[in-house]
């Protein structure tokens, strides 16, 4: 699982932990799932307030960590929160993607118990960074060239291979002309 950490100091918990998910699901206000969240990591998903809330009610309610799942299928990025409430934050938060946020949801809504390990893998940030920032052309035989370099440059992650296609189909909608062009 690819994930970019907030941007306050905290640290990773160590081993396996419970993902539950947060009751209201947008993290943005005190979870009705305090019990279930605490010692957890809660997954909530990205939209309806600041990041830092989110991880606020989380850490409230006992949470070892935050996972916000980006629903716009946009590429994910650091999350921030206000300076007073990164001084008060002790519990890392974190972004993954919307394809990796709909598998984890849809495990824990269709009743699986589901245990995560977080652990960092260097150069990730500069990876989706990448991605964020291509300038795409206009010209779709030219977003081809530019699509096959990413693709090769990030052969081994398929989190950030999903996110290219879809970007892909969505700045470009229609079929390809090979099927092995895009």
């Amino acid at each position: 699982m690819e994930f970019l950490t907030g941007t306050w100091a905290s640290l990773l918990p160590l081993g396996e932990l419970r993902l539950v998910k947060a009751a209201p699901f947008d993290g943005c206000s005190p979870l009705e799932n305090a019990e279930a969240a605490s010692g957890a990591i809660v997954v909530t998903k990205r939209g309806g307030c600041a990041f830092g809330d989110k991880v606020v009610y989380s850490q409230a309610a006992g949470a070892a960590a935050v996972v916000v799942a980006d629903m716009t299928g946009a590429a994910i990025q650091r999350i921030g929160a206000s300076a007073e409430q990164a001084s008060a934050i002790t519990i890392p938060g974190l972004m993954v993607s919307k394809a990796t946020g709909d598998e984890l949801i849809g495990r824990l809504d269709d009743g699986f118990d589901v245990a995560v390990t977080l652990a960092t893998q260097p150069g990730m940030a500069a990876e989706w960074l990448e991605l964020a920032t291509t300038e795409w052309p206009e010209e779709k035989n030219d977003a081809a060239i530019v699509f096959r370099q990413l693709k090769a440059k990030n052969a081994g992650s398929l989190e950030r291979l999903a996110w290219l296609k879809a970007e892909l189909k969505r700045r470009y909608p229609g079929p390809a002309a090979k099927k092995d062009e895009f």
